[in-house]
């Protein structure tokens, strides 16, 4: 019974405790598309280098897009009929998939030289991540990021607990006081001869 209890314990701490997100990883097939963009595939395998090179038929390869673990980097292609970047107008935004690890998790990180962006223009709606590039504007040697997993940045310390490790705790304090219960309540049988 108690090998049962335990083991309950465990996969209860383990559902609690399991990322709700979904992350990329090298071999991973994902999708490319856009409105008002033209991607230079539909799908690509994540490996080394740009999975992705985006356009939108006039001046050639604006944007690159490159996966990498857990991350998806989109950079200004330093195209030359461009040199000083890219302003997009007010209809353009690139739609992702994972179809092999469905994306449930997505926002924005890091933004280096482009304007125009804030936490909105990341979304994610089942298991599609639409990038909002709607009045944005790529300088030169520019890139934003997209995080696609939670653990990609470690929580700042001093952070409030998680409810899934304020659940593990309550558990193993219930654990450690059932323990201690059971040790009191034993009776003693004194010997007789």
């Amino acid at each position: 019974m108690k090998k049962h209890f335990l083991a309950g314990l465990a996969l209860i701490g383990a559902v609690f405790s399991a990322p709700a997100s979904a992350t990329v990883s090298l071999g991973d097939t994902v999708t490319c598309g856009g409105f008002s963009f033209e991607c230079s595939t539909e799908r690509a395998t994540v490996g080394a280098g740009s999975e992705f090179g985006i356009d939108f038929g006039r001046f050639g390869t604006l944007l690159l897009a490159d996966f990498t673990t857990g991350l998806l980097t989109i950079s200004y292609a330093n195209n030359p009929e461009l040199p000083d970047g890219a302003p997009f107008g007010e209809t353009f935004a690139l739609f992702f998939s994972n179809e092999t690890n469905p994306f449930t998790f997505a926002e924005l990180g890091n933004v280096d030289g482009v304007e125009g962006l804030d936490d909105s223009s990341v979304s994610v709606d089942g298991g599609f991540v639409t990038v909002n590039l709607s009045n944005v504007t790529f300088g030169r040697d520019s890139s934003l990021q997209v995080k696609f997993d939670r653990t990609v940045t470690p929580p700042p310390a001093g952070a409030v607990p998680e409810p899934a490790t304020w659940a593990m705790m309550i558990l193993g304090f219930a654990l450690v006081g059932f323990a201690m219960r059971r040790r009191t309540t034993a009776t003693v049988q004194p010997l007789l001869a």
